[in-house]
């Protein structure tokens, strides 16, 4: 099998049947499939190259293209020689990654990746690296991690957190190193301070806006932010009035369900919409999203313990 795209000849290597049987534990796979490990445009992939005739539905070639992706950690891309128009359009809506011949190509998240090399160089983080890179530095560790494992254990998709970890190699924030079969893997500096101390000219305040309501008529609490959140972290006084965070996304849904009147200037409840879901410990916001929610309050003792927070977090 030859693959060309804009004239460029894909290098295929071919992975032996032994191998896709371990690592891919369903038969139609390795009974219907070659798989080809390749590089596009700096992403790895595998190449589903069809080597027995099947009638199988778009769900169920979608079923077998995310066991492959799982498997490996990498976009899985099926291969066809030809494929009606209508065809294509139920793979589409189906969110497969496919090549026909040499003269059709599906790949989105590539074309979403080309496009981030086009544009001018990031200043800043964006809201889904934080959550990343805060994530590394409280919960657990992301380093050797590939896009696919992130989407397992985080709340986004493998286009939206590629394009994050650009922005964090961008940014010299971590390092993209690629294993023997190509795959690439997050990796970042061991000292967690020094990380903190390069990220910290990059970094954003998590709240893109505050709103005030005056009754909570639905069940679910979000994470408590502001400066409760800083009390339960620290020996400093909790206020009066409670302070929630929650997403754009939930308060949109919110606002439309009129299960909450959002009030700009006053309630009996402060509401944060954050740009990112909030890391939550114990019905917490995280802390170091706290302290960039925070670092403009002028009060000495909410700055004190605000330093202490930092250091509690990156110990």
């Amino acid at each position: 099998m030859k693959i060309e795209i804009d004239g460029k000849k894909l290098l295929l290597e071919k992975i032996s049947k032994e191998a896709v049987r371990k690592a891919v534990r369903i038969p139609d796979v390795w009974i219907h499939y070659a798989l080809h490990k390749t590089e596009y445009m700096g992403e790895s992939m595998i190449i589903m190259e069809s080597i027995v005739e099947n009638n199988f539905t778009p769900m169920r070639l979608k079923h077998l293209s995310d066991a492959v992706s799982e498997a490996y950690g990498v976009p899985a891309v099926m291969y066809f020689q030809r494929l009606e128009y209508y065809q294509r359009q139920r793979l589409r809506e189906r969110g497969l990654y496919f090549i026909i011949g040499n003269t059709y190509v599906s790949l989105p998240s590539l074309i979403i990746n080309r496009k981030m090399i086009d544009k001018k160089p990031v200043h800043m983080l964006t809201p889904v690296a934080q959550y990343l890179l805060l994530y590394h530095l409280q919960v657990a560790s992301l380093t050797n991690k590939t896009a696919r494992e992130l989407e397992q254990i985080t709340p986004f998709l493998y286009t939206t957190l590629t394009r994050a970890i650009n922005v964090l190699v961008e940014l010299h924030l971590c390092e993209i190193k690629l294993d023997g079969a190509r795959f690439k893997h997050l990796f970042f500096i061991d000292d967690k301070q020094a990380l903190w101390e390069l990220a910290k000219p990059y970094l954003i305040n998590p709240i893109s806006n505050v709103s005030y309501t005056d009754k909570l008529t639905i069940d679910y609490v979000w994470p408590i932010a502001g400066i409760n959140a800083l009390s339960h972290y620290s020996m400093l006084n909790p206020e009066q009035m409670q302070t929630y965070a929650l997403t754009e996304a939930e308060a949109k849904q919110l606002q439309k369900s009129g299960a909450v009147d959002f009030n700009p200037i006053d309630g009996a409840y402060r509401l944060e919409k954050w740009l990112y879901p909030p890391i939550a410990n114990d019905g917490y916001v995280d802390r170091l999203s706290l302290a960039l929610t925070l670092k403009e309050d002028d009060d000495p003792r909410v700055e004190k313990e605000v330093k202490h927070i930092i250091k509690d977090a990156l110990c």
